[in-house]
């Protein structure tokens, strides 16, 4: 259930883009499915605490019942974090490949090299906001 959940999130904020490839799709949803696991581990052991908590406290429902909304907006907003995090971890592996591969053919590359290099696999906002991101952690320089 938590898995359609995620996946109906995911295609609500980041509508599918025709241009990517089948191999970003299939990166992005592995490195997803990783975290998601990791995730999901989190929220069980939360679960567990809550509900040992529920047998000793059998006359306080109602505030077991608002942790337990607190845990499920935890858990949604949780999921979408895990999706944008591995969405942005994605873009900027394949910036750094694409940094690699061209380096060995131009001296300096730049940011239009990149953009044309990967703009059958992104869409062209995602990797000039990957960028900008990059260049702020000092990861690249401008």
């Amino acid at each position: 259930m938590m898995k359609d959940t995620v996946s109906d999130m995911r295609r609500h904020i980041w509508p599918e883009d025709t241009s990517a490839s089948t191999d970003s799709s299939e990166e992005i949803d592995r490195k997803t499915e990783e975290k998601i696991e990791a995730f999901r581990g989190e929220m069980t052991n939360e679960l567990s605490t809550l509900f040992s908590r529920q047998r000793t406290a059998d006359g306080k429902l109602e505030a077991i019942k608002g942790e337990m909304k607190n845990l499920i907006e935890k858990a949604i907003s949780g999921s979408i974090e895990v999706d944008r995090e591995v969405r942005e971890e994605t873009v900027k592996n394949a910036i750094l490949i694409a940094i690699k591969r061209l380096s060995r053919i131009k001296k300096n590359v730049v940011a239009i090299d990149i953009l044309k290099r990967l703009e059958e696999r992104f869409p062209i906002n995602i990797v000039v906001r990957a960028l900008e991101s990059m260049t702020e952690e000092d990861i690249l320089s401008n």
